[in-house]
């Protein structure tokens, strides 16, 4: 109750400030339905295949001066056909400051962002709230040279699960360099690390990743990527395994590298479509004191993970020109993910497929 309350007193001012169109600027309101297929939609040795739909309604003001000012109010509706538990709807209200001028050698940005999870049913009480503050900037030092800069800082909390309530920060370095020939090479670091309410404890690691973005013609682009993970020691509170049971890349670090392989072509029609394939290794190491605490993982000292996802997304936008809005998209996503592990409780693959149809109103 507390933190709905709170989403209310950020929600409401930042809802009437666009109504209201006191910053004298483009108002935008933008319509999605999308529904989709997953036939392991929890990603997870059970293979507990799902369908959902979902709904959303994002509205925009934004003034477009010298610095930029931006306030947006997205609600996003998700229902499963199985597992009515899990759904949801998902608010998030924002305001960017940024100024991005062409021409200009020093381009920066601020977001101050709030979401919250609300689960519709009554014995849900996973609901979960976050707060996201970033700051970015960019710099030309010469013509095809530029260096980027982020931070975010994320804090997120649990409605009857303090264990899992975190705060994390994250510190991106970016160098992108384009030649004659039109090739992109971009080197990026990022450290980040994780810390729990509970008892302090704190996850880190660090990412050192190279691009490289070649465009065959005006209408065909390629890229492939490649990346490796260093992870720290911590590892976040024993108690919060038994309500997040596996160990994943989301709540816990790992060794490893990733690839990645891109395609994108225009094609006639203005279809847009986009191929990308994902590779994976990943270690985690299990500590002492899980593998004392935790009886699934006695004697076991980590697990590899390797796995792929293969999948597409084709596009393809019509101009209304005011007729019955100002545009609509329409894109399909099919894809193909497979996880192979030491440990078989993380053995699953699955296909899926989505269909979104978005209409600018305005």
């Amino acid at each position: 109750m507390a933190n709905r309350q709170a989403l209310n007193r950020i929600l409401i001012p930042i809802f009437m400030l666009i109504l209201s169109g006191v910053v004298a600027a483009y108002t935008g309101l933008t319509a999605e339905t999308s529904g989709g297929y997953s036939s392991n939609l929890y990603a997870d040795s059970l293979s507990i295949g799902d369908s959902y739909l979902l709904s959303a309604i994002s509205i925009s003001n934004t003034e477009f001066k010298t610095t930029k000012f931006r306030i947006y109010y997205d609600l996003v509706y998700y229902q499963y056909n199985t597992r009515n538990s899990i759904n949801q709807f998902d608010h998030l209200a924002g305001l960017s400051l940024f100024r991005n001028l062409t021409g200009d050698k020093f381009k920066w940005g601020i977001d101050i962002v709030g979401t919250y999870r609300d689960y519709t049913d009554a014995d849900s009480d996973y609901d979960n709230s976050r707060f996201f503050l970033r700051g970015n900037c960019s710099y030309y030092l010469i013509p095809g040279l530029q260096f980027k800069f982020l931070y975010q800082f994320e804090s997120s909390s649990y409605s009857g699960f303090d264990n899992l309530n975190n705060s994390a920060h994250r510190i991106d370095g970016e160098i992108i360099k384009t030649f004659p020939s039109q090739t992109t090479a971009r080197a990026k670091i990022q450290y980040s690390n994780r810390q729990f309410a509970i008892d302090n404890s704190i996850v880190d690691w660090l990412d050192l990743e190279l691009k490289l973005t070649q465009s065959l013609d005006l209408r065909t682009g390629i890229s492939g990527s490649g990346s490796i993970r260093f992870a720290g020691d911590g590892t976040r509170p024993l108690s919060s395994y038994y309500y997040i049971s596996g160990i994943t890349p989301y709540w816990d670090p790992w060794d490893g590298y990733q690839f990645n392989l891109s395609c994108k072509r225009i094609f006639p029609w203005g279809i847009v479509a986009t191929a990308d394939f994902d590779y994976w290794l990943r270690t985690f190491n299990y500590s002492e004191s899980q593998q004392s605490e935790l009886p699934w993982l006695s004697g076991i000292g980590g697990r590899d993970d390797k796995g792929w996802l293969l999948k597409a997304d084709i596009n393809r936008q019509f101009n209304l020109y005011g007729k019955f809005g100002q545009a609509i998209r329409i894109a399909l996503m099919p894809g193909y993910l497979s996880n192979s592990s030491d440990d078989p409780y993380y053995e699953y693959e699955y296909f899926f497929i989505n269909l979104s149809v978005k209409l600018d109103v305005f």
